[in-house]
């Protein structure tokens, strides 16, 4: 699974470079008072309050979606696939195409060819694109330590989760098996890439990695803020520390394969430890 893992670090490694970018493209248009950010605030630790306390509502209003109607969660996911990477290509390209926003144009061909064509490919394009975008404009919305103490809520609850309630990791084998956009595969075999995830259970989890959309989008979101307050070094040395934190837990999950453990304690631990570096 060498490859594998590899293969995940770099998708991860993309989405936090693609999020900073379209990250400092909203700080600019923050300064020249374009666009409001999402808390009024950015300082107040009730954002961070008020986005933890979303969490676990959301995710028991997904559990149930995924025990009694699963073909809704469908629904919603093309959704939130559509709006999300809407934010993302009007931050890229920012341009119109009439009678409709080009954003707006290339979000609907992106949710069509994955309704059309599901491949490893396009569920992995999809979170990229979709979680750039939440990731940036999130992180521009919040200052640093609502973003610390959101981390830190997060990183616990996503280790109650795993460990103790187990939900998570319902949820989780619910995505993979659905080939899910709202998580990234990345398979040992790079053809894989191309075809239809139709697979069994068994051989989904011998041959691919996988992680979830939230342990992409939150250390964007820190990395941005940081970018926002100290520049782009100290967000580099985020992103490098971060990816250092899931090369870590790969490596771990490498030598334990039969073992599921929460990504966000890792991943987190490495981007507090590259900010803390990056200010001495």
């Amino acid at each position: 699974m060498k490859k594998a893992s590899l293969l995940l670090i770099l998708i991860f490694l993309l989405t936090q470079l693609l999020g900073l970018y379209l990250g400092s493209e909203y700080v600019k248009m923050l300064n020249a008072r374009l666009v409001q950010p999402v808390f009024s605030d950015p300082e107040s630790i009730q954002n961070s309050i008020y986005l933890f306390t979303a969490i676990p509502i959301v995710t028991a209003f997904i559990i149930l979606v995924i025990k009694f109607r699963e073909e809704f969660f469908r629904v919603i996911e093309l959704s939130v696939i559509f709006f999300c990477s809407w934010i993302t290509f009007d931050l890229l390209i920012g341009t119109s195409m009439f009678p409709l926003p080009l954003g707006l144009f290339l979000a609907l061909l992106l949710v069509g060819w994955r309704i059309l064509r599901p491949t490893i490919l396009n569920q992995n394009i999809t979170l990229i694109t979709s979680a750039s975008g939440v990731g940036a404009v999130l992180g521009a919305s919040l200052g640093i330590f609502p973003c610390i103490l959101l981390m830190v809520f997060l990183s616990i609850y996503d280790y109650i989760s795993v460990f103790i309630t187990r939900h998570m990791v319902f949820i989780g084998r619910k995505l993979v098996r659905s080939s899910s956009a709202m998580v990234i595969s990345a398979p040992s075999d790079l053809r894989a890439f191309l075809s239809s995830k139709d697979l069994p259970p068994e051989e989904v989890s011998k041959r691919m990695l996988h992680l979830g959309g939230g342990d992409i989008v939150v250390p964007l979101m820190f990395t941005v803020s940081v970018f926002s307050s100290y520049g782009v070094i100290s967000s580099l040395s985020v992103i490098a520390s971060s990816a250092g934190g899931l090369a870590l837990l790969m490596l771990y999950l490498s030598k334990r394969p039969e073992v599921t453990l929460p990504g966000l304690p890792f991943i987190c631990s490495g981007c507090l430890l590259g900010f803390f570096l990056s200010t001495l």
